[in-house]
């Protein structure tokens, strides 16, 4: 649950912008998926597990992989992580990128029709 909290603290940051938004998701969804490659449900989870039994400790795995597995839906239905979403675009405009090029301002402008044809 972690994972969650710092990902909504992240979005609800003053500083968050538009053109952040698609790097947090992705990365967002990044973690959820390798921690559900990796098993990975938490330091103190992995603690409690162990002090589980062997059947039970893999029931509540189980559990754990079904919940990540549905918020990984959730997440890849409700926000569009192909490069077609108009905030993909916008990544180079980020203060973090530190990098934008011609080709990024004429995607931009292009795909947000801020300029004539």
């Amino acid at each position: 649950m972690s994972l969650f909290e710092e990902e909504v603290k992240m979005l609800e940051k003053n500083v968050t912008t538009s053109v952040d938004l698609y790097s947090i998701m992705d990365s967002f969804l990044r973690r959820l998926i390798q921690r559900r490659d990796d098993g990975f449900y938490g330091y103190l989870t992995k603690q409690k597990l162990q002090r589980l039994s062997p059947s039970d400790a893999d029931v509540a795995r189980q559990e754990f992989t079904a919940f990540l597995n549905t918020a990984i839906s959730y997440i890849q239905k409700w926000f569009d992580f192909s490069e077609e979403n108009w905030l993909f675009l916008l990544q180079p405009l980020s203060l973090a990128s530190g990098n934008i090029s011609f080709d990024d301002m004429e995607k931009i402008t292009k795909r947000l029709r801020l300029v004539g044809r």
